[in-house]
């Protein structure tokens, strides 16, 4: 895996992960620390469809909310072409064929991607209080259907990562701490 280096041609660092992996926080904080925008594809889309995305989810389906998404990512993506950022995207978003023709071209350009992974128990823990807002997980098996998404999704996110960080603390500013050597080191 390569060295991030935030100086240069580098474009910033696009966060792809499962739900409950910490791409929002850990993100915010990398953001700050490096003095750098920081978005976050999920945010954007209920900042501008004024609903999550699991309430358009249940209203109008998977298919219609990764169109939704896809649109959303390429503006992220257009920004992040201009000027360096920190951005995370929603779990399923890597899957698409769109964003992951965006993503390498952003790689191409001098972005670097990291995975955030964790383990499920602790992904579950930090969720608990938005499964229902969460539609592809269904009532009574969270657990099931995270670990179904996670195997579903694990390799596609490996494939287009260029570093892999298990959050597996409960300190987030631990996890930042134990995660810029990783990104800040030279090769």
């Amino acid at each position: 895996m390569g060295r991030l280096s935030l100086k240069g041609p580098s474009l910033g660092l696009i966060l792809i992960g499962q739900r409950g992996t910490g791409k929002t926080t850990l993100g915010g904080l990398l953001a700050r620390h490096w003095g750098l925008p920081f978005s976050d594809s999920d945010q954007e889309f209920q900042r501008e469809h004024a609903c999550t995305s699991g309430d358009w989810i249940r209203r109008f389906g998977e298919v219609s909310f990764r169109v939704e998404e896809e649109r959303i990512v390429g503006r992220l993506f257009h920004d992040l072409r201009k000027a360096p950022r920190i951005l995370a995207l929603g779990g399923g978003a890597p899957t698409t064929g769109t964003t992951k023709k965006g993503l390498e071209e952003l790689r191409l350009f001098g972005s670097s991607i990291l995975y955030l992974t964790c383990p499920m128990e602790l992904a579950l823990s930090r969720m608990e209080k938005r499964f229902e807002a969460e539609p592809l997980l269904r009532e009574g098996t969270p657990k099931g259907d995270w670990e179904q998404l996670f195997l579903e999704r694990h390799r596609s996110y490996a494939a287009l990562a260029d570093h892999q960080f298990e959050n597996d603390f409960e300190n987030p500013e631990t996890a930042l701490k134990a995660l810029l050597p990783m990104l800040e080191r030279s090769d």
